[in-house]
């Protein structure tokens, strides 16, 4: 239920205009408009609206409602003046600022829509605040992220150096076994040529061998072959001397077998 503040010094109405407020649904509490402690009030009962009566003491209550306006307790709450006779309704706007000038038979009405009005604002507010808020949180993570990615990159470019560094370090020593792998081939192609001039050696050496042993072996043959041939003959001798020795068969047989010592006597001759 929205609370209704009524200032006003017509102790007689009072009554009436409290009752009538509570009957549109209101809820009500009626003070006199007497500065500062109206102000009081203001601060004890939290009004969302408030109505100030100007049927009497005008002047008063047009004083009243400027400092309403002005004190930060009560400048954002929305002030409604009624009963304002008409030349003084001018006025009153111009020395009230943002206070709202109604009539009788509006009253209830306006109350409503200034209620309604304030609630818009205070939502627009928070609204606004809101929004003010996420967009600083979020200056905030946005200046957070660049501080880490600014610390990432740093990161990033010492590793880089570090690595770079490294690489330069070992240039050295990877260049210096290296050059042994350069040498390898001269030193194959040396042992190839070695391999082959050993192998060409071998052949030759043997051949050469061979050439110097031939005399002698040719000598030697030639002293095995007199006792060989002297053996051979003896041999000979012998077999024709058994043979005559033995009795000579009769007949053909024995034809042919007186005639093949004498063959082989003359065989040995021709050699």
């Amino acid at each position: 239920m929205a609370k209704v503040l009524l200032l006003s010094f017509d102790a007689e109405s009072v009554g009436g205009r409290v009752s009538f407020f509570e009957n549109a649904g209101f809820q009500v509490m009626a003070a006199e408009p007497s500065w500062p402690s109206c102000l009081q009030v203001v601060k004890s009962f939290e009004p969302d609206v408030i109505a100030l009566d100007c049927a009497k003491l005008p002047s008063m209550c047009r004083q009243t409602g400027a400092e309403l306006r002005k004190a930060p307790l009560a400048r954002d709450l929305p002030l409604v003046l009624f009963r304002v006779a008409d030349a003084d309704i001018e006025q009153t706007r111009l020395q009230v600022a943002g206070g709202v000038v109604a009539f009788e038979y509006e009253l209830t009405d306006r109350l409503r829509s200034a209620i309604l009005t304030r609630v818009a604002n205070q939502a627009r507010a928070e609204s606004e605040a809101n929004r003010a808020k996420e967009e600083a949180a979020a200056s905030k993570r946005a200046a957070k992220e660049a501080v880490l990615s600014s610390k990432r990159a740093e990161k990033e470019a010492a590793e880089a150096t570090k690595r770079a560094a490294k690489e330069a370090a070992k240039a050295p020593k990877k260049a210096g076994k290296a050059a042994p792998s350069k040498a390898a081939p001269q030193a194959k192609a040396k042992a190839t040529a070695k391999a082959k001039v050993t192998a060409t050696a071998k052949p030759a050496a043997k051949a050469a061998t061979a050439v110097k042993s031939a005399p002698k072996a040719k000598a030697a043959a030639a002293k095995a072959s007199p006792k060989k041939a002297a053996a051979s003959k003896k041999a000979t001798v012998k077999r024709v001397a058994s043979k005559k020795a033995a009795p000579a068969p009769k007949g053909a047989a024995g034809k042919a077998v007186a005639k093949r010592p004498a063959a082989r006597a003359a065989s040995g001759r021709r050699r």
